[in-house]
C-alpha cells in the first residue's frame, strides 16, 4: 500500500459511520485528523472522493495551511471583472476589490490589470463567501515590505537615501525598502523657514533614526499603513559652537556655613563652657575666664549632664565628639566659601566666585537691576547639605577647602548651609553665557529688525529674562503739518463751523481752506500707517527686536537714568517698512518670554 493510500485508510474516508466506530481505538482518527478531514471535506464540496481527487485536495490542504494573513505571494491575474479581480498563487487562490488595487482611485479593474498579469499581492483574510478563496491586496504589499525593513532596523541606526518629497513641515526619504521623515526641526541645527533651504529633490542624505511609526491594525485600516523611520540628518553632524558674550545679572551673595548639630539647651554661652571642658579647663579657670557666677557655672555644668555630655566636670564621648564638631563649624566659618548666584543666568553659568565683580567691567550705576529669578533665588537659598548642588562646589570651591568642605558635609554632626552674605541684596556682574542661548529665548516670542542674527532650531533651552530698551520712532509720514496750516487748525479747527469762521476776511477763509485741504490729505496718505514704532534693544548681542507674540511676552517698565548706545538705527526703516524721522529711548524694560 502507498503513503498516499495509508493516509487515505487513516482518514477514514470511504468508511461509513458504523464501520469506523468498529475499528480499534488505536487506529481512530485523532482530532487533529478529523479536522484534516473536514478540511478536505470542504476543499472537495462533499463530492465523492476518488484517489486523485484525495491526492489534490491534500496538496491544497498543505498549501493553505502554509499561507497566513499578511503573506506576500506572487501569482497571475485569472479573472478581470467589474468591480473585482482573482489572482492565484499556486493552489492559492484570492479576489481582489477595487480600493485595493491601486493607491489612486480606481473605477473598473482593467484600468490597472489583465488576465495573465502577474502581480505581487498579500493575502488579508479569509473569504466569507467562498472558503477556499483569500480577499487579497495589491496596494498592501508596498506598506508590508516597508515593515519587514523597519524591522530589521533599531534607533540610532545610521540610514542612507534620497530626498523624494519635500513639504512644508520636512522631506520623506527614500531608502529603496521603506520610506523615512525628517522633521524640519531635524533637517539643521539652525531655524529653517522651509526645508527647500538646504535639502533638494534627488539630494542623498544621511539620517539617524530617532524612532519607528508602526500603527497597528494596517491590513484592513488603510489609514494605519503608513509605517515609518522618524529620522534626524542634523544628528550626522556635529552641533555648531556656540560664542560667548557677557550678559549683566543681578546676582545673590552668598557664603557656606557650619554649625554643630547640638541640643537646644546647649545655647551660646553653654557651648564655650563645652569647649573649655574639652580643652581640660576646671572650675577654677572656667570662672575666671567667663567671670560667671558660680552658681551660673553650676547650672550649666548640671544642664550639660542632663544632656549627656559631661559627667563629674568631664566631658562624655558624645560631649567630645560635639565639641569637636563646633571646632570644624569655627573653622569654616572664620574664613568662609564665598560666591554669586545668577538665578537667571545659564546653567552652567549660574555659581560664579566672589571675586567675579571685581574683576568685571563696572556695571553702571543709573542702569536698573539686572535680571534674576526670585523663586530660583529662594529655592536656593533654602539649600542644606546633600541638596547643594556638586557643580556649585566644582566651581566656587578651592582646592585647599574642598577636602575640609567634603569632610564637614559627611559628618552627621553637622549642618553645611547657605547664608546671604553682606548687607546688600544683589550685586550686578557680567556673566559670559552661550549667544545662542541668548538668542533662542528672543526668537521664542520676538521677530528681529535690522540684521538677521543666528536662529537656534532647537528653543526648549533658552533665556527666559532680559533687561532691554523700549525706542519709539515716528514715521516720517505721520508727522505735524507745516507751521503755517497748523496755527490755523489749531483755531477753527480741521472741519468747517459757520459761526466761528464767520467775520474772516476772503483771504483768511481762503488760508483755513487750504489748511484744511492739506490736512485730508495728510490722513488719506497715512490711511493704515501707524502713529508710531516700538521696537526693542539687547543690549548683550546689540540687536533690535519687535514683539511677534505678546501673549508670550510680559514687559515691565524700570527707572534708568542714562542708557546704552544704539547702533545702525538706520538700517531698522527698511525692515519695518517706514521711513523714520527718529528714534528715541522711551524706558528700560524687564521682559520675560
Amino acid at each position: 500500500m502507498s503513503l498516499w493510500d495509508e493516509l487515505l485508510r487513516m482518514l477514514g474516508w470511504g468508511e461509513k459511520p458504523q464501520e469506523r466506530r468498529e475499528r480499534p481505538r488505536q487506529e481512530r482518527p485523532s482530532p487533529l485528523v478529523s479536522f484534516f478531514e473536514q478540511a478536505l471535506a470542504e476543499t472537495v464540496r462533499k463530492r465523492p472522493l476518488t484517489r486523485r481527487m484525495g491526492r489534490a485536495a491534500l496538496v491544497s490542504l498543505f498549501e493553505r495551511g502554509r499561507v497566513a494573513p499578511g503573506t506576500i505571494l506572487s501569482g497571475r491575474v485569472e479573472y478581470v471583472g467589474d468591480t473585482f479581480a482573482k489572482v492565484a498563487s499556486g493552489v492559492t487562490r484570492a479576489v481582489v476589490f477595487l480600493g485595493e488595487m491601486a493607491d489612486h482611485h480606481v473605477s473598473n479593474p482593467s484600468e490597472v490589470l489583465f488576465k495573465g498579469q502577474t502581480v505581487d499581492f498579500i493575502v488579508i483574510e479569509r473569504s466569507t463567501r467562498n472558503l477556499d478563496e483569500w480577499v487579497a491586496s495589491l496596494v498592501a504589499v508596498g506598506e508590508a515590505r516597508s515593515r519587514e525593513a523597519l524591522a530589521k532596523l533599531n534607533e540610532g541606526d545610521v540610514i542612507s537615501g534620497t530626498v523624494a518629497e519635500i513639504k512644508d513641515k520636512g522631506v520623506v526619504v527614500d531608502c529603496e525598502s521603506f520610506h523615512a521623515w525628517v522633521p524640519i526641526s531635524e533637517l539643521a541645527w539652525r531655524w529653517l523657514d522651509h526645508p527647500a533651504e538646504v535639502v533638494r529633490l534627488g539630494q542623498s542624505v544621511q539620517a539617524k533614526v530617532l524612532r519607528k511609526e508602526e500603527p497597528e491594525g494596517w491590513l484592513h485600516d488603510k489609514r494605519a499603513r503608513r509605517a515609518k523611520a522618524v529620522a534626524s540628518v542634523r544628528a550626522c553632524t556635529d552641533p555648531p559652537i556656540s560664542p560667548e558674550v557677557e550678559v549683566a545679572m543681578s546676582c545673590l551673595p552668598f557664603k557656606l556655613w557650619a554649625v554643630a548639630r547640638k541640643p537646644r539647651s546647649c545655647d551660646p554661652v553653654v557651648s564655650y563652657v563645652l569647649e573649655e571642658l574639652d580643652r581640660g579647663a576646671d572650675r577654677e579657670v572656667i570662672l575666671a575666664n567667663t567671670g560667671l557666677p558660680a552658681n551660673t557655672l553650676t547650672r550649666i555644668l548640671e544642664t550639660l549632664e542632663e544632656a549627656g555630655l559631661a559627667r563629674n566636670n568631664e566631658l562624655t564621648k558624645r560631649g567630645r565628639r560635639i565639641a569637636e564638631a563646633i571646632q570644624w563649624a569655627r573653622e569654616l566659618n572664620a574664613d568662609p566659601i564665598r560666591g554669586l548666584f545668577a538665578s537667571a543666568a545659564h546653567p552652567r553659568s549660574q555659581f560664579l566666585p566672589a571675586d567675579v565683580v571685581d574683576e568685571s567691567r563696572d556695571y553702571p550705576r543709573d542702569w536698573p537691576r539686572p535680571p534674576y529669578n526670585r523663586q530660583a533665588e529662594d529655592t536656593f537659598a533654602r539649600a542644606t547639605d546633600d541638596e547643594l548642588p556638586e557643580f556649585l562646589l566644582q566651581r566656587i570651591v578651592g582646592d585647599d577647602k574642598r577636602g575640609l568642605l567634603q569632610t564637614l558635609q559627611s559628618d552627621e554632626r553637622l549642618r553645611v548651609f547657605l547664608r546671604r552674605d553682606g548687607s546688600r541684596p544683589w550685586k550686578a556682574a557680567w556673566v559670559p553665557v552661550p549667544e545662542h542661548w541668548v538668542l533662542a529665548g528672543l526668537w521664542s516670542a520676538f521677530q528681529a529688525v535690522g540684521s538677521r542674527p543666528y536662529r537656534p532650531a532647537d528653543t526648549t533651552e533658552r533665556c527666559r529674562d532680559f533687561l532691554m530698551v523700549r525706542l519709539r520712532g515716528r514715521p516720517s509720514s505721520s508727522g505735524r503739518l507745516p507751521e503755517k496750516h497748523q496755527r490755523w487748525l489749531d483755531r477753527y479747527g480741521t472741519e468747517p463751523h459757520g459761526e466761528e469762521d464767520v467775520g474772516l476776511s476772503p483771504e483768511a477763509l481762503e488760508r483755513l481752506e487750504r489748511a484744511r485741504r492739506a490736512y485730508r490729505e495728510q490722513r488719506r496718505n497715512n490711511a493704515g500707517k501707524p502713529d508710531e514704532l516700538t521696537v526693542f534693544f539687547e543690549p548683550a548681542t546689540a540687536t533690535y527686536w519687535r514683539i511677534r507674540d505678546p501673549s508670550r511676552v510680559k514687559v515691565r517698565d524700570r527707572k534708568g537714568s542714562s542708557f546704552p548706545d544704539f547702533p545702525n538705527l538706520e538700517g531698522l526703516a527698511e525692515d519695518l517698512g517706514h521711513d523714520v524721522i527718529g528714534w528715541s529711548p522711551e524706558s528700560w524694560c524687564m521682559v520675560k518670554v
